[in-house]
This record gives C-alpha cells, structure tokens and sequence, in this order.
C-alpha cells in the first residue's frame, strides 16, 4: 500500500466521502491480576508516513497530524467539528452532527473558508447498523446513494451505482483498538463518533477486482501492535505505539 492508503480507504468505504482505546486485563484469571489499564494508540506508521494522535482527558481524540497536515478536533454537545490545515493555511472543515446513540446522522465538508464548496453525507441506520449514505454536494447534481448490507453483526457488502465493496471477517476475533476499519474512521472523524460497527476484525475487503488482505499482530496483552496488508500486488506493514495510563 502506498502513503495515502489511510486516508483514500476511507474515501472508498464511504463513497464521500471501539475508541481508540483497550482496557487490558490479565488473560490468565488464576494469575495475579494486573491493574486495568487504558491504553490510546498514539503513532501510528505506513511506509514513510507518521500520524500523531493526541487526546484529552476523557481519552478523545484532539489532534491528527501527518506530513503536513494537521487536524484539530473540537467536542460539543452533539457535534464535533474537525479543522484541517496544510501547512498552516486552511484545508478543509468537517461538521459531523450525533444522534443520541452517538451514531453520525449528518457529515458536512468544506472545501474553502466561506463555505460555499461543500459535500453533505447524510447517515442512515437500521438500530447502531449504517444502510444508507446519500451524499449531495455544492456542485449540484443527483444525489449519491450507498448501501450497507450486514451479517451477523458485521459490515459485509457496500454498494452505489459506480462501486460495491465485499468485506470479510476473523470470526473468532472480536473487534478491538487496531482494528484496520475502525482505525481508518477514527483517524477521518474521531473516536468519539461511532459509523461502522462491527463485531469482529475485519480479515479482507474485495472491490470485484482486487482483494486486500490483513493479518494482525499481538502483544502479551493481546494488543494489536501491527497490521499487514496485501492485495497481491502491494504488500505493506501498519505500525501502532500506545500509551497507557
């Protein structure tokens, strides 16, 4: 996987377009038992690029910086909103409206200071599962329609008229901090956000042409310290440092 893998995945799922943390307890209950522990994902390393992650006190995430870029997460209410610069100068604003389940209902993008270049992706959900996007966008033009489909608690099919995805699952392994969607979107919106909410790690997704691999790596405490990536053309490894308090 090349530098943007990151950020161009997370396009593709959502076609516009579980916190980052484990609570880490001793596997062996006749063991003396290790104090609880939360641990945050802080680094995180693809090939020649770096993202930072900062959080606050109530283990959100505040910041995401990687090359250039920097994105500035603010928490109120119902609503997170996301500053991106580049280079200092303006990139982009994401609103990104709750519900009170805490599920995304409405994510706005601008694309300029004045907000007049924008997209609008409005979320819907059977229960906590997403089943549909529509994206609209300042440009005009028929609105754009994503379909989820799910089985046994896990994203598995998205579809619209010009992509489908196919996903599968580690079905004996449940999801957790490091897991290569939950990443993706956490890195996009913030962990305080829920969109895609899956019950195990995801273990390949499929575009009909090209399927992309992943294998996980686990620390002593059965945390993910790494994930690979291969889609038979690329291979690539995904490199995680936590901090735990």
């Amino acid at each position: 996987m090349k530098t943007q893998t990151l950020k161009t995945f997370v396009t593709y799922l959502l076609l516009a377009v579980a916190i980052i943390s484990f609570t880490n307890c001793s596997k062996n209950d006749s063991a003396p038992q290790k104090p609880k522990q939360t641990c945050n994902i802080i680094t995180v390393s693809e090939g020649s690029i770096t993202y930072n992650v900062s959080y606050n006190d109530n283990g959100e995430i505040t910041k995401v910086a990687y090359d250039t870029y920097v994105s500035s997460f603010t928490y109120g209410g119902n609503v997170i909103i996301i500053n991106t610069t580049n280079s200092g100068s303006f990139s982009s604003k994401r609103t990104i409206t709750l519900n009170d389940k805490g599920l995304a209902t409405s994510i706005r993008d601008e694309y300029d200071e004045t907000g007049t270049n924008w997209n609008n992706t409005a979320l819907d959900y059977s229960g906590d599962e997403l089943i549909k996007l529509t994206a609209t966008s300042s440009s005009g033009g028929a609105p754009s329609v994503t379909t989820y489909s799910w089985t046994n608690g896990n994203l598995t099919d998205v579809a619209s008229d010009s992509y489908s995805q196919t996903f599968d699952y580690y079905t004996d392994k449940p999801v957790t901090s490091g897991d290569y969607l939950q990443l993706q979107l956490q890195l996009s919106y913030g962990n305080g956000v829920n969109i895609i909410n899956n019950k195990n790690l995801v273990k390949s997704v499929s575009d009909g042409t090209t399927t992309t691999n992943f294998g996980y790596t686990f620390d002593e405490d059965n945390k993910v310290t790494a994930v690979s990536t291969n889609d038979g053309s690329n291979a690539d490894i995904i490199n995680y440092q936590y901090q735990c308090n």
